[in-house]
């Protein structure tokens, strides 16, 4: 098998959801397909699929024919900094010693 081309990953990785939901590996050959006008061989997408799991963009998952999705390192969308978080004073108590 040749290498994956950069065209080829740089779409199927475009193609992925970018808010991390999974996408089935059938759905998404198909979709690869309709955006580039022409059928792309199933060695061919399993190989660009691979190029991205291998760098670490994607991540697999599970489904009868597969799946992936993206991954945080993969997606400056979803790499936000971290918050810093103030806690709260307690609220006083109300009742009175007698």
């Amino acid at each position: 098998m040749a290498a994956a081309t950069p065209n080829l990953t740089g779409t199927l990785y475009a193609l992925v959801p970018a808010d991390g939901t999974t996408i089935g590996n059938g759905s998404l050959r198909k979709a690869l397909s309709d955006h580039l006008g022409r059928e792309v061989p199933e060695a061919d997408y399993f190989e660009a699929q691979q190029a991205l799991v291998d760098v670490g963009r994607l991540v697999k998952g599970k489904g009868r024919g597969g799946s992936v999705a993206r991954t945080a390192a993969g997606n400056e969308a979803l790499s936000l900094p971290p918050r810093r978080c103030r806690r709260r004073p307690r609220p006083r108590s109300r009742s009175r010693r007698r």
